[in-house]
C-alpha cells in the first residue's frame, strides 16, 4: 500500500515537472482532493496526508514560478538578477496547507546596485506575474493582500530588516501580526538560505521582546474556545454555518499561534507546529506529558481541518466527539498556561 502511495506522488511530481503551462498545472491541482480522499479511505494518518499535500503544493507553486521566469527570460529580463527566494507564509510556511489554500507569499532578494531600484522593478514585475499565474493554477488571491505583489512583502533583505525593526519599535497589534507572520516564513523556490538566515536573525530579535510575548498571549488567551461551561460544543447559531463548529478559529489557530509564541521565546528555528512541539519538549520548556497532550490535540484538529474549516459535531461518532472535546480542553489549558507565563512587563 505504501508503495502505491509513493508511486502516485512520484507520478504526480513527474507530471508537474514536465508541465509546459499553467493550464496543465491547474489540471494536476484539481486531482488533489480525490487523491486525498483515497488516502483517507486507506486509513492514512492525517499528519501523513498533510505532509503529502504540502509536498504537492510546493511542487505546483515552484513549477509555476519556473514557468513565469522562463517566460521573462525570453525577453532577456532575467539577465543579471541577484539571488532571491520565493517565500510562503501562514499555513504554507508551517507546511500545514490543506486542500484549498489561498495565497500567502512573499519575496526576498539581495541587491547589487547602489539604490536597488533595478532589482526592485524586476522583482515587482516578477511577483505580479507570479501571483496571477498561481491564481490561474488554483490558488486564490489572499483577501488580506499578503502576497509578493504587495511592496510590504516584496523587499531586499536589508529592506525586510528595516521593516521588522520598525514593527519592533512600535509593536501595535498590526505590527505584531506582521512579525508573527514573518516568523513562519519558509522558502520554496530560489536561494533558500536567504530566508533561513533572515528568520534566524528575526527569531533572535523577537526572543526577548517581553511586551510582544505578553501581547500575543493576552490576545490569544482571551479567544473563546467553542465549549460551554458543561463541556458541550458551542456551534454557530445562524447563517450558512448554523449548527457547525469552526475548527480552524476555535481550536487549530489558538494552538498553532501559542506554540509559535513559546517556540520564539525558546529560540527555536522550526516553523512546522509538530517540530516546534518536539523542540519545546527537548528543551524542557514543556514537559513530555503536556507536550504530547498538545501534539495529540493538534493532530485531532488536523484530522478534521484537512477537509474544511467547519464541521457538524452531530455527524461525529462518540469517540470523535470525545477526542475533539479533549483537544479543545487542551487548547483552553494551553491558553491558561500561556497567560500565566507571559506576564505584562512592568
Amino acid at each position: 500500500m505504501r508503495e502505491d502511495r509513493n508511486d502516485i506522488l512520484t507520478k504526480t511530481f513527474e507530471q508537474i515537472n514536465s508541465a509546459g503551462d499553467v493550464s496543465q498545472l491547474r489540471e494536476i491541482h484539481g486531482q488533489m482532493k480525490e487523491t486525498a480522499w483515497d488516502w483517507k479511505k486507506q486509513e492514512m494518518a492525517p499528519p501523513v496526508i498533510l505532509r503529502h499535500l504540502n509536498g504537492w503544493h510546493d511542487k505546483l507553486m515552484s513549477r509555476t514560478l519556473e514557468l513565469v521566469l522562463e517566460q521573462m527570460e525570453q525577453s532577456d529580463r532575467t539577465v543579471g538578477i541577484p539571488p532571491f527566494c520565493w517565500i510562503v507564509l501562514g499555513s504554507g510556511g508551517r507546511e500545514e496547507q490543506t486542500l484549498s489554500p489561498d495565497q500567502d507569499n512573499a519575496l526576498m532578494y539581495l541587491t547589487d546596485s547602489e539604490d536597488g531600484q533595478r532589482e526592485a522593478a524586476f522583482f515587482r514585475e516578477f511577483a505580479e506575474k507570479a501571483v496571477a499565474a498561481l491564481e490561474r493554477v488554483g490558488y486564490p488571491y489572499c483577501p488580506g493582500y499578503v502576497m509578493a505583489s504587495n511592496p510590504r512583502w516584496n523587499q531586499s533583505v536589508a529592506g525586510w530588516q528595516r521593516s521588522m525593526e520598525s514593527y519592533l519599535e512600535v509593536p501595535n497589534w498590526d505590527n505584531t501580526r506582521y512579525l508573527m507572520m514573518a516568523s513562519d516564513m519558509r522558502a520554496i523556490f530560489g536561494s533558500r538560505e536567504l530566508a533561513r538566515g533572515f528568520r534566524d536573525w528575526l527569531i533572535k530579535r523577537l526572543r526577548h521582546q517581553s511586551f510582544i510575548h505578553w501581547q500575543m498571549a493576552d490576545h490569544i488567551g482571551s479567544h473563546q474556545v467553542p465549549l460551554d461551561f458543561w463541556g458541550r460544543f458551542r456551534t454557530d447559531q445562524r447563517g450558512s454555518h448554523a449548527n457547525q463548529l469552526n475548527i480552524k478559529e476555535g481550536g487549530y489557530l489558538p494552538l498553532v499561534n501559542l506554540t509559535r509564541l513559546w517556540s520564539i521565546t525558546a529560540g527555536i528555528q522550526d516553523t512546522n507546529t509538530d517540530c516546534r512541539i518536539d523542540a519545546l519538549m527537548r528543551r524542557w520548556f514543556w514537559d513530555e506529558r503536556f507536550g504530547n497532550r498538545v501534539k495529540e490535540a493538534f493532530h485531532t484538529f488536523l484530522g478534521h481541518r484537512i477537509w474544511g474549516h467547519y464541521l457538524e459535531p452531530d455527524s461525529l461518532t462518540e469517540r470523535e466527539k470525545n477526542a475533539l472535546k479533549t483537544a479543545l480542553e487542551t487548547v483552553r489549558h494551553l491558553q491558561k498556561q500561556s497567560v500565566q507565563h507571559f506576564r505584562k512587563p512592568k
